[in-house]
């Protein structure tokens, strides 16, 4: 018991510094919208670009070699120190002289200075002793939150002070070094060890890590794909707007869609033996995914020039389509989550592997021929193509499944209806505020409320007879009253 206590403790632990670390980083982004221009985040975002995709080729694969291995002494994690140190010492030095070549690419000789100084990102990164992962492996989460937290503010406070000293992009490049700075010097205090070159245990290591290489750079290729093409195609201020869009509409996906449902999906290995069970589950889930993801994505797209303009300022209102477009990844992101649940638990991963070599090549492909004229245009390309491929490939899976197409099409059109009525009430509330910050918070309470008077009555005359939806009414009660009941032990204090 104490040994799964550890375990779940250090999930937590994880998840909670996964979720500050955003929330730091979204809020530090917001901020330096409103101070920086987007030109100085597309400037960024190129130097980020060469920056992930050095760290990605750099990998050689020691946290997993780390963690796996039973017998670890002070050869095995010095040889591990030793590759990285060796490895990431010379991307470095390939960053510092290939700058002016990607300067000369993107026609912006500012490049040459901003990639050398980012090449001290790569050094401090092949120093940093392996303590962190040490410390995973023995489930020893406190001094990993500790340094992880203590590494943000820093590097957040040492940004917006630079940016409201240099009201450039070097604030945030300076940003990122500190980063990396503060990670090597705090690795060593965290978990005090001394490391030394040793290459005695390098061929061991190689012939584990030996796939990593090719499968990270794929990840990296696919995920960076359109910022790769939009960074090719358009300008600093299009890449930049187009960067920071991403990062912000894409941010309920990750922060509160993901976490809130993962309980659900996990429940599919446990019901993977028995078919009506499983079916039972997917059902569950997949009215939990839409009932909380469409309409987030509503939301941001209807009203994506509210959004941008009191998140980022009206600055950015000329890249609100963009906003609006990519929140529609949202809805990609929900169905592919449910795909690959169905897949993995019916043991059928290699779909999962065809999937993303084929849309990855469709995808660049239709971008690379298409999507050339505005970075509107991409963006609405690129979220429509994902979204049209994520479908059909949801489709497949379900049909593996021998779901029943009929009841989820009853909870998707519920739902369109539900939020026609929510969307035609908010936009008509919106025309009446001429305010936009008052809009802002107005429109979305109103929003919200309609919504979920939309839902119960949806659930009382549609699903009334269907026990998943019975079964989520009692979670739904269940939990309110569980948080109305430590509210009052919290008013009675």
């Amino acid at each position: 018991m104490s040994r799964a206590n550890t375990v779940l403790k250090g999930s937590f632990t994880l998840i909670l510094v996964a979720f500050l670390k955003r929330s730091i980083g979204l809020i530090s982004t917001l901020i330096l919208a409103r101070i920086l221009v987007p030109e100085d985040f597309g400037i960024v975002a190129i130097a980020t670009i060469v920056l992930n995709f050095c760290q990605v080729m750099a990998e050689t694969g020691g946290r997993p070699y780390l963690i796996q291995h039973s017998n670890l002494d002070k050869s095995v994690i010095s040889g591990v120190w030793t590759m990285n140190m060796l490895v990431r010492n010379l991307f470095a030095i390939g960053i510092i002289v290939s700058a002016p070549w990607v300067a000369d690419f993107y026609d912006d000789p500012r490049l040459v200075d901003v990639l050398r100084v980012c090449s001290l990102y790569m050094v401090f990164t092949a120093i940093q002793c392996p303590a962190v992962t040490l410390l995973m492996k023995e489930q020893n989460y406190g001094p990993i939150l500790k340094l992880e937290v203590a590494e943000k503010v820093i590097a957040v406070s040492v940004t917006l002070i630079s940016a409201y000293l240099l009201q450039s992009y070097w604030a945030l490049i300076i940003g990122q070094v500190t980063s990396s700075f503060i990670k090597c010097v705090g690795s060593y205090i965290i978990k005090p060890m001394s490391v030394s070159i040793d290459f005695s245990k390098v061929r061991e290591q190689l012939k584990y890590t030996g796939w990593v290489i090719p499968k990270e750079i794929f990840s990296y290729l696919r995920a960076q794909m359109d910022t790769l093409l939009v960074s090719s195609f358009f300008g600093k201020a299009q890449l930049g707007s187009y960067h920071v869009m991403k990062y912000i509409s894409f941010m309920p996906a990750s922060q509160l869609i993901t976490p809130a449902c993962e309980p659900l999906l996990a429940e599919f290995s446990n019901s993977k033996h028995d078919k009506n069970k499983l079916h039972y589950q997917f059902n569950i889930s997949f009215m939990v995914l839409m009932c909380i993801g469409l309409p987030i994505t509503a939301f941001l797209y209807f009203f994506s020039e509210l959004c941008v303009f009191v998140l980022l300022g009206d600055q950015w209102l000329e890249y609100a389509d963009v906003f609006g477009a990519l929140s529609l990844i949202i809805v990609s992101h929900l169905f592919m989550t449910m795909s690959n649940t169905i897949l993995y638990a019916l043991a059928k991963v290699k779909y999962v592997f065809y999937y993303e070599i084929i849309s990855s090549a469709a995808m660049f492909l239709c971008l690379y021929f298409l999507a050339t004229q505005s970075v509107i245009q991409f963006a609405y390309t690129r979220a429509l193509l994902e979204l049209g491929i994520v479908i059909a490939f949801f489709t497949l899976s379900s049909t593996m499944l021998k779901i029943n197409v009929k009841q989820l099409l009853k909870v998707v059109i519920n739902l369109a209806l539900v939020l026609a009525a929510t969307i035609s009430s908010a936009q008509f509330i919106n025309a009446q505020i001429d305010n936009l910050y008052i809009s802002f918070f107005v429109v979305g309470f109103a929003f919200v409320a309609v919504y979920l008077i939309g839902i119960y009555i949806a659930f009382r005359v549609s699903f009334n007879s269907d026990k998943e939806a019975h079964h989520l009414e009692y979670i739904v009660k269940k939990t309110l009253t569980q948080v109305t009941s430590k509210l009052s032990v919290i008013k009675g204090r």
